[in-house]
């Protein structure tokens, strides 16, 4: 499900929305989308990329007070759902760079 480095991505569509923070802040507003059929080969690919390496779920135990977190929804070819969640506090250099994608 999601993408494949060096095969087709299956995913056409990659959906961010955030919760929690302090006392709510920086969550809420419209989810941010990104359609793959609008970008270019590489760039396809290297989303593709950042898609594959993101974790299933939040874990409960890296999660900090405040913290928000940004669930991403990749939607494949064949309408299949996936849904990723990554804890601010352990964001990782290649969620930052799909986080920055979603968000230009």
């Amino acid at each position: 499900m999601g993408c494949s480095t060096g095969v087709l991505c299956a995913a056409v569509l990659i959906k961010m929305t955030t919760s929690g923070g302090f006392t709510g802040l920086g969550t809420g507003g419209q989810p941010l989308e990104l359609e793959l059929g609008a970008l270019q080969d590489q760039q396809r690919e290297a989303v593709c990329s950042l898609v594959d390496r993101l974790p299933a779920a939040a874990s409960q135990e890296t999660m900090v007070s405040d913290d928000i977190t940004y669930r991403f929804e990749v939607i494949d070819d064949d309408g299949t759902k996936s849904v990723h969640e990554v804890a601010e506090s352990v964001l990782l250099d290649e969620e930052l760079d799909l986080i920055d994608r979603l968000q230009d």
